[in-house]
């Protein structure tokens, strides 16, 4: 096409080996994935002070995290009521927000998460969102 050849630029770029790259005859746009944790995004229900930031960080961009994540919200949510610190409706009413956030999870590879874990020395679970 004329356009990608005359016109075509990367606005973004990333480090990210899944990106999208998406035409539109004015230039690329790069979509960029932000790998992100459970902590953040309880964060983010808990409306703690970080909230705010983290919400402009992930503006306009791919939210990616390992399946994982999925269960660990539910493993937080569930201390945190077997703790007192919060009740099973609250934390259900937390569900609804979390179910809100657009996180797209992704399938993790166990052996790749092992052999990063052994190289690292680090937990598996951290090598999954490495």
């Amino acid at each position: 096409m004329f356009c990608s050849k005359q016109y075509g630029r990367k606005i973004i770029t990333s480090h990210f080996k899944d990106n999208i790259d998406r035409y539109n005859c004015t230039g690329y746009i790069n979509f960029i994935n932000v790998v992100i944790d459970t902590s953040a995004i309880i964060a983010v229900i808990a409306n703690e002070p970080e909230k705010q930031r983290l919400i402009e960080l992930t503006k306009g961009v791919d939210i990616i995290a390992p399946q994982s994540v999925h269960w660990e919200i539910g493993n937080a949510f569930s201390a945190m009521f077997k703790m007192g610190q919060a009740t099973i409706t609250q934390t259900l009413d937390a569900i609804k927000i979390y179910r809100q956030i657009p996180v797209r999870l992704l399938e993790i590879d166990l052996g790749h998460s092992l052999k990063l874990s052994s190289k690292l020395n680090v937990y598996p679970y951290d090598a999954y969102i490495i």
